[in-house]
């Protein structure tokens, strides 16, 4: 039987193949470096108003030094509202929302008393000055509502009108569309 030599010299190959691997990785193994241990860093101490956004208050700064809000109009689509603001104390400036007032510098939102800039990403509330004269001005003056055109009545062409169509004179359009160019 020739069977067990040939497993005998399989297993001291094996046993050979395995020493050299020992052997080879211990004599070409790189030195081992000493490693830097990392300064530790120091604790994050949040300001005591940043605890507020975690428990639902506000995340807005209450003021913006160098805006000064004059006026606002409030339309009733939010994307069409406008601000009219001071920077720096030179000219003022009307604004719309999302429209860059200076660069980095956004306006947000706009409501009846205040704006909400975005500066750099922080959110800022900009108020109005309070004033003694604007409610006084605002209930002397009396609410007047424009006057409404006259409904236009539908004109014959003389061979008989398409269901729908109506036909306006002339005299009931206004001089110049809104939003046309002016030319």
């Amino acid at each position: 039987m020739k069977r067990p030599p040939l497993y005998a010299s399989f297993v001291v190959f094996i046993v050979l193949c395995m020493s050299l691997s020992y052997w080879g990785l211990r004599m070409f193994k790189p030195q081992v470096r000493p490693l830097a241990v990392p300064q530790g860093a120091a604790p994050f101490e949040p300001a005591p108003g940043q605890w507020g956004g975690l428990f639902g208050a506000s995340q807005i700064a209450q003021a913006a030094s160098n805006y000064q809000l004059k006026g606002v109009v409030v339309a009733r689509r939010a994307e069409e509202s406008v601000a009219i603001i001071g920077v720096n104390g030179q000219a003022t400036l009307a604004v719309a929302v999302n429209r860059e007032l200076s660069p980095g510098v956004k306006v947000t939102e706009v409501h009846d008393g205040y704006i909400i800039l975005s500066e750099g990403g922080v959110n800022k509330r900009v108020d109005l000055p309070q004033s003694k004269t604007a409610p006084m001005l605002a209930a002397s003056l009396p609410v007047v509502p424009p006057p409404s055109p006259p409904p236009a009545q539908p004109v014959g062409l003389g061979r008989g009108n398409p269901p729908g169509l109506q036909i306006v004179p002339a005299a009931s359009l206004p001089a110049a569309m809104p939003g046309a160019p002016l030319q």
